[in-house]
């Protein structure tokens, strides 16, 4: 079955879960999209002092099937992930400059923003029963083999709103030699989020087999999964956050080739209080710092008439987004309920069943998951800084060449505080070659014997690093032709790479409570990126009816991109408990594993711990995109622009995903899997496909 593991069972057995599945694999599903946007704007000068700016935006789009518009995937890459969407902006905005006096301005900006996403599943899509397949029928129901997403998705339907009201207004002046600029930029934030992940349940194997097993005519009632997922309450999140900022500048002209910026910039955030936390004390409140204070530097020094220098730093804090203030807010357990069961549980269900809403009373409480934020939770911050020194070479060509770093600190991360004071106990895995023969072992500490839920607290214990080297080259004008070109040698590390804990923005790790052993480099780290565009248009300086209406008005453009690879990591999937039974060739011990997802039974990222992460390389990127365009003047007002536009001229296939599973771990023997690193999506964003796109269009000015 492509997409998914091996079947290992009795073919009698193997058959009706690849009947179920292959009933997926080989229907077309239909995907459509429409948008319409709409915008208006107006400036208004009522007098010389006073100018007014009014705007205004409406973007509405919808779509069947297409929660997967931005990538396109091999037959099951997208199985279980899909929905129908609608997506919805409006925005209104208002500014006002008043010249106070011939060294005094102040500038009003205020607005009004809200963003709606909704997406629902599509009934049509959910597996049904046949004459050969009667246990297909499974609804709602989530299932996820192996890392492949089956049945319904999890985490619809939902509906995202965010509403925000916005105010800035600074007041600038001139004295001397010095300009500054102090400010107050303030907005208060509504974000409503009406979503229960997993809420008609979502099954978790580990292999094909697992789930054939649990998936045939079962008398035995069998449970083969890894984890079972599902959570009651209420499912309408409704946060208020305010958030204020106070900021000063100086803009100094030292000397008449020396000009020094230097600036402050407070920031405060009133965060909500959860309004029903657990017994834990740490999920009724979310810190809040005062202390995010952030100066900056910034130097332009003219060394001639052709060269300058510049150079710039400061830090600069993340705020608090809507998503994680959701989690903490309703992540006590109270608001929601959320299990994650593991079979050897008492009152764990049986494929295909669901729990009923009254677990939430008759299951104990240590298998309900907790959200909760550190006592120190803070923002995270990044310390940045940039050097740059640019030279005009002739009258046609300048030249570019800078250097950026930035240090991020303080970003946010989870400890699962169950596990690390459970039991823990070393053990061995053997290691095998592609022909079964053992080449090697593998010693690492097993947590077993925790409590079932997690409950994770969020902290800042995350970092990263980027450095960069950029040089550009750009022309002027000749002959109707520039050119502007630049390459980019960039480095990215982090210890963060791990995948994000379910409905949350924040990622786990390998070994809980320890990032150094995910340290390496970065899943957006690409160390060589090239942009070339340029615009040609030829001019015939010639008022001949040839010269109006076919040699002039042609504008040739185009812009081509090369990037170097991005990578993965490789995983491993543990089938099921490891250590069950003794086996002395091996010096097990028998213990139950909290969690068959890792190594370690931690239930963390997993990667395979031997191996560093990030190595599996997804290809080079490149994309050339161009236009060609003619205006014909109909009339001295009236202008008519024809267009050909060509998206991915070269219908290059830019890869975006790849087969990141290199390992299995069945009883204790880790096995390779072949075809890791095979390409298994590319991108399918604006148009839902990589192929080529050629748009012809037609512009009327008048």
């Amino acid at each position: 079955v492509t997409g998914v593991q091996t079947c290992a069972l009795p073919i009698s057995q193997c058959l009706q879960a690849q009947t179920y599945i292959n009933q997926q694999l080989n229907v077309k599903v239909p995907e459509t999209e429409n948008s319409t946007t709409g915008f208006a704007r107006m400036d208004f000068r009522a007098s010389d002092k006073n100018t007014f700016t009014l705007s205004g935006a409406v973007l509405t789009g919808r779509g069947v099937n297409n929660l997967n518009n931005a990538t396109v995937s091999t037959n099951g890459g997208l199985l279980g992930a899909n929905a129908n969407v609608t997506n919805s902006t409006r925005y209104a905005a208002f500014g006002w400059t008043h010249v106070i006096g011939e060294s005094m301005v102040n500038n009003f900006h205020g607005g009004w923003f809200r963003d709606t996403m909704t997406a629902a599943s599509n009934t049509t899509q959910f597996p049904a029963s046949s004459s050969n397949c009667l246990a297909c029928g499974t609804g709602p129901l989530a299932i996820n083999v192996a890392g492949t997403s089956l049945g319904n998705n999890p985490a619809v339907p939902f509906n995202l709103r965010e509403g925000r009201y916005q105010a800035a207004d600074d007041f600038s002046f001139t004295l001397a030699s010095h300009t500054v600029r102090i400010g107050v930029d303030a907005w208060r934030r509504n974000d409503t989020m009406d979503q229960l992940y997993a809420r008609f349940g979502q099954y978790n194997y580990d292999s094909l087999s697992a789930f054939a097993t649990d998936f045939s005519a079962d008398v035995r009632a069998l449970k083969n999964y890894a984890t079972f997922d599902q959570t009651f309450g209420n499912s309408v999140v409704d946060t208020t956050d305010w958030f204020i900022s106070v900021f000063a500048e100086d803009t100094w002209k030292v000397k008449p080739r020396l000009t020094v910026n230097a600036g402050v910039r407070w920031d405060k955030a009133h965060l909500p209080k959860p309004t029903e936390p657990s017994s834990n004390y740490l999920t009724g409140f979310i810190p809040s710092p005062n202390t995010d204070v952030q100066p900056r530097l910034g130097l332009a020094y003219m060394l001639d008439n052709r060269t300058v220098f510049r150079f710039g730093g400061g830090t600069y804090y993340d705020p608090f987004p809507g998503q994680l203030l959701r989690d903490l807010y309703a992540g006590g357990g109270n608001f929601q309920t959320g299990f994650t069961l593991t079979p050897p549980e008492t009152g764990t269900v049986t494929f295909p069943g669901v729990l009923p809403s009254s677990a939430v009373n008759t299951l104990n409480s240590t298998l309900i998951n907790q959200y909760f934020a550190a006592v120190r939770f803070r923002n995270p911050y990044s310390i940045q800084g940039n050097a740059a020194i640019e030279r005009r070479l002739n009258r046609w060509v300048s030249l570019a060449i800078s250097y950026i770093q930035s240090t991020s600190k303080r970003l946010w991360t989870t400890t699962d505080i169950n596990i690390p004071g459970a039991p823990l106990v070393n053990e061995t895995y053997t290691v095998n070659n592609a022909q079964g023969a053992a080449v090697s072992t593998y010693v690492t500490p097993v947590w077993y014997s925790a409590q079932a839920a997690h409950r994770y607290q969020f902290d800042n214990e995350g970092g990263s690093r980027y450095r960069a080297g950029v040089a550009q080259v750009r022309t002027a004008p000749l002959f109707g032709l520039s050119v502007q070109a630049s390459y980019t040698w960039s480095h990215s590390f982090d210890d963060m790479s791990g995948p994000q804990v379910p409905n949350t923005i924040v990622q786990k790790t390998y070994f809980p409570s320890s990032y150094v052993g995910d340290e390496g480099p970065s899943s957006f780290d690409q160390r060589n990126h090239a942009v070339v565009n340029f615009m040609w248009q030829p001019v015939v300086h010639k008022t001949d009816a040839l010269s109006r209406y076919l040699l002039n008005g042609w504008l040739v453009s185009g812009i081509g991109t090369y990037s170097s690879s991005m990578y993965v990591t490789p995983t491993i999937a543990v089938m099921g408990q490891q250590f069950i039974v003794n086996n002395t060739a091996l010096s097990n011990t028998k213990i139950t594993m909290d969690y068959t997802d890792s190594l370690n039974g931690s239930g963390g990222w997993s990667r395979v711990p031997w191996e560093n992460v990030n190595i599996l390389p997804l290809g080079s990127q490149f994309n050339i995109d161009a236009r060609v365009s003619k205006t014909v003047p109909f009339t001295a007002r009236l202008h008519g622009t024809f267009a050909l536009d060509a998206f991915n001229a070269t219908n290059h296939r830019n890869i975006s995903a790849v087969q990141t599973l290199a390992y299995t771990s069945t009883l204790g023997v880790i096995t390779p899997v072949p075809g890791v690193g095979t390409p298994t999506a590319s991108y399918g964003y604006p148009f839902g496909a990589t192929a080529r796109h050629v748009e012809v269009s037609f512009h009327l000015l008048w």
